[in-house]
């Protein structure tokens, strides 16, 4: 099941709040290491995790003041503080595991967000279920039947849905920085035609040397070439990470390309097959 949000809406919404409080934090507090994950249970958020910091923040005017900043009224606001403060989240070792298989790109977020509306799609069973407003119900749904002609399009109701943040998005150590650099690599080797589907890894133990390592996929290149290709054209050092990525995702309008600079495609030129 393939699952598409608008931004504000969904999984993304728990995304950008994780985001945006890890920010917060870290003004508060420059060196904090966190890691936080924000739950969406519809009438409230929850946002639980750890974080050095010792500044308790008043996460719902954080909320909230990110809502008014869209213009957006939202009303009453109930968010429930269980991160614990002050607690140390150094970690020695690191692994971190990519695994993404590549869809046909038959809508454009842009148009999630013009319409409002969120996606459900069964590909294998060529089902489709949307949700939005009952006055754009029809416009939707004319939308999406030019799009997916071949699938049984159904309205259907996600408002007791629970989301999660993505991992990702919670934290505010160096190892977020290796999160972006192979949802990066990964974006280049999916618009270069080399991948449909990754699986690969990153990983550190200790004051070993880091380490990277394709585990399976589906790549049209035999994976020790690849490897030893992606060692060579992608940054691996942390100073050039922190250089290329910036992990301010609220700043500026809130589009299909401001959640960060992994999208950027600009080694694609260097990606030569031989």
């Amino acid at each position: 099941m393939i699952e598409l949000y608008n931004n504000l809406e969904g999984k993304n919404l728990c995304n950008i709040f994780a985001s945006v409080i890890v920010n917060k934090i870290n003004d508060s507090c420059v060196d904090a290491v966190t890691e936080i994950t924000v739950v969406n249970v519809r009438t409230f958020f929850l946002i639980k995790g750890k974080t050095s910091s010792t500044v308790v923040l008043n996460l719902s005017d954080i909320i909230r003041d990110f809502y008014e900043k869209l213009n957006k009224d939202v009303g009453t606001i109930k968010v429930f503080d269980l991160i614990s403060y002050g607690e140390n989240n150094v970690k020695e070792n690191i692994y971190i595991e990519h695994k993404e298989k590549k869809y046909p790109s038959l809508i454009k977020r842009s148009m999630l967000d013009e319409l409002k509306f969120n996606l459900k799609i069964d590909n294998k069973n060529e089902f489709l279920f949307f949700d939005c407003e009952d006055k754009d119900s029809g416009n939707v749904y004319d939308f999406l039947i030019t799009k997916f002609n071949k699938y049984t399009i159904i309205n259907s109701d996600f408002s007791n849905e629970i989301y999660f943040s993505d991992r990702v998005y919670g934290l505010s150590n160096d190892e977020k920085y290796y999160h972006l650099l192979l949802m990066y690599i990964t974006n280049h080797l999916f618009m270069k035609g080399i991948s449909t589907k990754v699986d690969f890894c990153i990983y550190k133990i200790g004051d070993s040397d880091l380490t990277f390592k394709i585990n399976g996929g589906e790549y049209i290149v035999k994976q020790e070439w690849l490897e030893s290709l992606i060692l060579d054209v992608f940054p691996f050092d942390i100073q050039s990470l922190k250089t290329k990525f910036s992990l301010d995702m609220h700043s500026g309008e809130i589009d299909e390309n401001f959640i960060y600079g992994w999208k950027r495609l600009d080694l694609l030129g260097e990606l030569l097959l031989v």
